[in-house]
């Protein structure tokens, strides 16, 4: 039986196509003296990025996979004649798992310095799917090599790890400039996917940054520069991921256009930046930098996403009318990475098509798309993805397509169309085309049509799940319980202001009128502050969901204050303030010490914050009232009580811990007038 008859019998056994596509993602330095033995006459580097779509079925079983193998390299003029995985750990050689068709008989010239291979590998044969499902446990027992004619056993290798992937953005304008350039009518884009190989601790050991830039310059001349540098807004840092775009090496004089670079960061101060963007990519900018703005025309903090994920299989039946005499499916994830405004609206998206194909025989792929209409209907097309019959892809009948897009302010129909496919994604669906089907071979809606939401009866509770704390408190963090909420999860990652946003998805909670903020938005749970604004009392409390969905209304009874202690697997969320280290049984408080306990629903603050905005490092937010606090029934004096800097709702009360309080778990409790908290236990000593 041929491959591709064979996977497509596993892709499509059964009347149900039931399947799901998983990503996983490995990265490796490739370098001579990883060879065995170590290769020591060639001047050579490389870096791997290895990209595994596996489609499973509805058991989790995998039935076929696709491999991306993506080399950047820096070698001599030679003939590459071989790039595999092979299965052996580092110092030792192995077999060849894994191969691509580059072979002595099909080789790749190259006439020296930087170059790019790209290669895909379909695997279906049950033999072939065991090793990769060993290679996803355990990838550092596997190698990638690069083999080239004078050194036909390899020339460059890597032990593989894996990888992290986060997708940074960032809106680029001459007024971020510093100091601002006024006269300049100028903007851009920018797209940062950094992939991270970590070690067995954690650590990143090593990794590469793409740059995606879309830029309009408003004028015709030559981009100088384009790199990321470590600053916070408003000073000029030096750089730290610099691309090869320069004075010397220029991106042609031009008005607008798209600028694609890899960066390697491998060591140094590229290692530090790489580690950098995964904790606090806010201390990073990227700028652009021109012939007549050396020192930058266009310039961008740098902003986390919010990650989204709509999974769904399309087959021939969805299409309208169906499609007859073709056994082909797809399994497909369609990635968002989001930013919004503070009212919730995404005002930026870099939207990654992802796409595992079983057709019967190689296929010429004319569109991948987004369209806008409910099942059973035909639509327009609202977020392109690039495959289209001017620029198709022909892959073998079992293969992966992946695409990335950018959209912005300069696409506005097609960031609509983000917003309302995140309020209702049943009125969108995904859509393969083909050369021979140029309507649609394989379709899919992603998702469901909206429906009223509904909160569960004692379905609101204060967020550190207590049911004996009744009462919300204003500014106090509550959990809402319930069904169909909203239609797509999402949390606060990639608000743009220093505040949560008031809807998500086209889902808000409205809490005694008021919008309240929200931290995290799923079908079944929505994480919300309530309102500073919010009276004592009871509070009618409604779910709204795509504008005209609402919940039957929930009565919350609110007081002035409601405070409940976070409890943690280590018990009371309590940290020694000395060295911030949270109090545990290995770790017990002992008297004299200065500790930290975080909790909510202390209620109103002096100077006041406004509700979603999380709270200010100076000057402090003190609760007008002043809690007490005792530690296995003994009084502790009480330091401060406040929100805790850069967070939402977040109370921290410091205490000092009092004498001759017993050894072991005791109870923490915290009172505000009448109100008492949970009685959350700390390990003593």
């Amino acid at each position: 039986m041929k491959l591709r008859t064979f996977a497509l019998a596993l892709l499509l056994a059964g009347t149900t196509w039931a399947q799901r596509l998983d990503t996983s993602v490995f990265f490796t330095f490739m370098a001579p003296e990883n060879e065995v033995p170590a290769v020591t006459t060639v001047d050579a580097l490389g870096r791997a990025t290895i990209s595994v779509h596996v489609t499973r079925n509805a058991q989790g079983a995998p039935t076929a996979a696709v491999v991306d193998f993506e080399v950047n390299y820096a070698h001599p003029a030679t003939e590459f004649t071989g790039l595999h995985i092979h299965f052996a750990p580092a110092g030792v050689n192995g077999a060849v798992v894994i191969g691509t068709n580059l072979s002595g008989a099909n080789p790749v010239a190259h006439a020296g310095g930087a170059g790019r291979i790209f290669r895909q590998v379909t695997l279906a044969d049950a033999a072939q799917l065991a090793v990769l499902g060993q290679a996803l446990q355990q990838p550092d027992q596997f190698y990638v090599n690069l083999h080239s004619r004078e050194f036909g056993g390899g020339v460059i290798r890597g032990q593989l790890a894996r990888a992290d992937v986060l997708v940074l953005r960032t809106t680029m304008s001459p007024f971020n400039e510093n100091p601002p350039i006024t006269d300049r009518n100028a903007s851009g884009s920018t797209s940062i996917t950094a992939v991270a190989a970590r070690d067995g601790s954690g650590q990143i050991t090593a990794g590469e940054v793409r740059f995606d830039v879309n830029y309009n310059l408003g004028l015709t001349e030559n981009v100088t520069g384009l790199h990321i540098h470590n600053g916070p807004a408003g000073i000029n840092a030096g750089v730290v991921l610099g691309t090869d775009v320069s004075a010397a090496a220029p991106v042609a004089g031009t008005s607008s256009g798209q600028i694609t670079r890899w960066v390697a960061a491998r060591g140094g101060p590229q290692l530090v930046a790489l580690r950098g963007l995964f904790e606090n990519p806010t201390g990073y900018y990227a700028n652009l930098h021109t012939t007549s703005w050396g020192g930058g025309l266009i310039r961008g903090q740098l902003l986390n996403t919010g990650a989204i994920t709509l999974r769904t299989a399309m087959t021939t039946d969805q299409e309208v009318p169906a499609v007859t005499g073709l056994q082909a499916a797809a399994a497909a994830n369609v990635h968002l990475y989001v930013t919004r405004a503070q009212s919730g609206r995404v005002s930026a998206a870099t939207v990654l098509f992802d796409v595992n194909h079983a057709f019967p025989e190689a296929t010429e792929f004319t569109g991948l798309h987004i369209h806008r209409a409910a099942a059973g209907q035909s639509g327009g097309i609202v977020i392109e993805s690039g495959v289209s019959g001017t620029n198709p892809v022909t892959n073998p009948g079992v293969g992966n397509i992946a695409r990335l897009v950018n959209l912005d302010a300069s696409t506005p129909s097609a960031l609509e169309a983000v917003n309302d496919l995140l309020a209702n994604p049943g009125n969108f669906y995904l859509n393969l085309h083909t050369r021979v089907f140029g309507g649609g071979a394989v379709r899919a809606q992603l998702g469901t049509a909206p429906v009223a939401p509904a909160i569960n009866a004692n379905g609101i509770i204060n967020a550190v799940q207590n049911a004996e704390i009744g009462a919300a408190a204003p500014g106090s963090i509550i959990s809402i319980y319930g069904t169909n909420l909203t239609a797509i999860t999402s949390d606060a990652t990639g608000t743009e202001v220093r505040a949560l946003p008031t809807s998500m998805n086209g889902t808000d909670v409205r809490i005694a009128g008021r919008q309240a903020p929200v931290f995290f938005v799923s079908p079944n749970q929505i994480n919300a502050q309530v309102p500073y604004e919010t009276p004592a009392g009871d509070a009618q409390v409604f779910v709204v969901r795509a504008g005209d969905n609402f919940s039957a209304p929930y009565t919350l009874r609110v007081a002035a204050a409601s405070p409940g202690i976070f409890v943690t697997q280590l018990g009371a969320a309590v940290a020694k303030n000395a060295d911030f280290s949270l109090v545990s049984a290995t770790n017990p408080a002992q008297a004299g010490e200065v500790l930290s306990i975080f909790c909510t629903g202390l209620g109103a603050v002096t100077p006041s914050v406004a509700s979603g905005a999380f709270a200010p490092a100076g000057p402090i937010a003190l609760t007008t009232a002043q809690p007490t606090v005792t530690v296995g029934g003994r009084d502790a004096e009480v330091l401060a009580s406040a929100l805790a800097p850069g967070f939402v709702g977040l109370n921290q009360v410091a205490i000092r811990m009092p004498q001759n309080v017993a050894t072991g778990p005791q109870p923490v409790v915290i009172t505000v007038g009448a109100a008492r908290s949970n009685a959350a236990p700390m390990a003593v000593r």
